[in-house]
């Protein structure tokens, strides 16, 4: 019987896109509710829904990741380059599919840092988008 001699990261990297990006959209969405609930704590959950939901959208997501471009690492390039090129099985109504199938680069972008362990590095990520996510959370009601 031949045993599997990969690395976990290398396991990692091997994942199917769609399945980093089903764990990048959780880690980003948790990154978000943080901060939210950090600025905003005693505030309804409608209105913390309604702030989320401003940062948590294709068009924006899209952004973010024009943004980080330039600082990817290579790994993390072709991470986003299979995230770009991976079919989807739906799309959203209220989305194109260019800017969804970006956010679902990032997305597995996020997921694949995540997966990978390296929390440095995804904290590194957040810092590099915080400012846009505050300016659009700000914009949003806050």
């Amino acid at each position: 019987m031949a045993t599997d001699k990969r690395t976990p990261t290398d396991k990692i990297k091997q994942m199917n896109a769609l399945s980093l990006a089903y764990a990048g959209d959780s880690v980003y969405e948790l990154y978000v509710r943080e901060l939210i609930l950090k600025k905003h704590p005693g505030a309804r959950v409608s209105l913390l829904h309604k702030m989320g939901s401003s940062v948590s959208n294709c068009t924006f997501q899209s952004g973010l990741l024009e943004k980080l471009r330039s600082h990817l690492t290579d790994d993390e390039a072709s991470i986003v380059k299979r995230g770009s090129n991976a079919k989807p099985h739906s799309f959203p109504r209220n989305a194109s599919k260019p800017l969804y199938i970006e956010a679902t680069a990032f997305e597995a972008l996020l997921g694949y840092v995540y997966l990978s362990g390296d929390k440095e590095r995804l904290m590194t990520i957040f810092e590099l988008i915080k400012e846009d996510i505050e300016h659009e959370l700000g914009s949003a009601g806050l």
